[in-house]
């Protein structure tokens, strides 16, 4: 699933009708492939940005992104591998 917030001086709300670029940010949960594509083809990611985003041996990674429309932007992967549902 792919959300879309946007930040302003009444805090952050959800918005998805907002186009992906306009976004202050883009959150992915068990994302389609179409999702991941599309998040990589709106941003300029690499597309191996997402390969291995359900892989046991990547538990996590925090990383700078090289993209021409997200100046200094980082990434950060989590993974949760306990399905029961509990806070992390």
């Amino acid at each position: 699933m792919l959300r879309k917030y946007h930040f302003s001086s009444q805090g952050a709300k959800e918005e998805p009708t907002r186009r992906l670029k306009d976004s202050n940010l883009v959150l992915l949960s068990r994302a389609s492939r179409q999702e991941l594509e599309q998040v990589c083809r709106t941003f300029d990611l690499a597309p191996l940005t997402f390969a291995y985003h359900s892989s046991p041996e990547e538990v996590s990674r925090y990383h700078k992104i090289t993209s021409q429309f997200l100046p200094d932007a980082h990434l950060l992967v989590v993974y949760d591998f306990i399905e029961e549902a509990t806070k992390i």
